[in-house]
């Protein structure tokens, strides 16, 4: 899995293009690789939603453990009550 930060936002926390780091939320952890994306806002961290896993084994080999699902709060809009995958506070650290 993969982490895109941008770029500004990765150097002054001590963190290159491909490497690993750890992100934090109020419900979990999970690591991933940091990928320099200049598109994303400095304030804002974008984790595939859909290319996790959870699998062990000969498939999962060489891959990093855990899901972006891992560091998200399950909740819903409070207007449409629609589910609410796109936003939470994390932290970002070298793992």
């Amino acid at each position: 899995m993969y982490l895109e930060i941008h770029p500004d936002t990765a150097r002054k926390r001590g963190i290159g293009d491909g490497d690993r780091v750890r992100i934090k939320s109020a419900v979990g952890s999970i690591e991933a690789i940091a990928r320099y994306a200049p598109g994303t806002r400095p304030d804002t961290v974008v984790l595939p939603m859909e290319h996790g896993h959870w699998a062990w084994g000969r498939w999962a080999k060489g891959r990093l453990p855990g899901h972006s699902g891992e560091v998200t709060a399950n909740q819903s809009d409070p207007i449409s009550g629609l589910a609410n995958y796109y936003t939470g506070m994390v932290t970002v650290e070298k793992a």
